[in-house]
């Protein structure tokens, strides 16, 4: 499902801004390594009720948002 469908056309408003202004993915930058940024990630879920603001979010690439929610289903982000 696309975040499109999912959050409606105002998340993708939201998260093409936040992209814009967090090139780089946030988790690599904490390591020291600098990669692009393609996804946005809700540190706290919408379904666990959080919010599209800018201090829930976070700009990653593709392997470490795959890798968060590779924890979380472990559940070792809990």
């Amino acid at each position: 499902m696309t975040d499109t469908r999912k959050y409606g056309n105002s998340w993708k408003r939201k998260r093409d801004k936040y992209i814009a202004t967090h090139k780089n993915c946030e988790l690599c930058l904490m390591n020291m390594n600098i990669s692009k940024a393609t996804e946005v990630h809700h540190i706290v879920p919408i379904s666990r009720g959080g919010t599209h603001e800018d201090s829930n979010l976070m700009a990653l690439c593709h392997e470490c948002h795959a890798w968060i929610h590779l924890r979380e289903q472990k559940g070792e982000n809990k």
